[in-house]
């Protein structure tokens, strides 16, 4: 029968598209429920087994979401997915210090991952940390991040969008 499954993908994706339909649902436990089962015959699916450490993140059972996200680390510990995932996890639960950590190992091996800096900047920025977030940002943007909506949008960037440094960088990228 696991020959059967492993030949037949959409078996196992049926689990993960359940875990989805139960989280949009906002029930969590039956998503993390099948999330689970899914990575039962799928262990070593990094990617799925970070989204079951982000279930537990929503729930708000960090012991459980640090250990799942722990475990994808160790399955491939140089993806980007595993990188991703305790970055997400340091950075949700206001761990910034390890979530720069991780983010400047990551760095290191991907160092056009423009987004990488823009969540630097977020660090800096609830850091209070005004020049940084800048020189993250300028990072970002010479690296094609381009989403400058969301950057205004973003109650974590009120104190800094108003200051000249702000605007000069702002009107030096997007003079629109």
């Amino acid at each position: 029968m696991k020959k059967a499954i492993a030949l037949d993908s959409t078996f196992i994706n049926s689990y993960y598209n359940l875990s989805e339909n139960y989280k949009s649902l906002n029930n969590l436990d039956l998503s993390i429920y099948f999330r689970k089962k899914g990575l039962s015959f799928d262990s070593l699916n990094v990617l799925e087994t970070n989204s079951l450490g982000y279930l537990y993140l929503l729930k708000g059972d960090t012991a459980s979401a640090k250990k799942v996200y722990t475990k994808a680390k160790h399955i491939l510990p140089t993806t980007a997915f595993s990188y991703q995932g305790m970055i997400e996890f340091y950075t949700y639960t206001h761990d910034f210090k390890n979530a720069k950590i991780e983010l400047h190992n990551y760095i290191k091996q991907y160092k056009n991952d423009n987004f990488a800096f823009y969540l630097l900047a977020t660090i800096a920025i609830q850091e209070h940390d005004n020049k940084s977030c800048i020189d993250f940002l300028k990072k970002a943007f010479d690296l094609g991040f381009n989403d400058i909506a969301l950057i205004l949008k973003d109650s974590k960037f009120k104190e800094i969008i108003n200051t000249n440094e702000f605007i000069k960088l702002k009107k030096s990228y997007f003079p629109n």
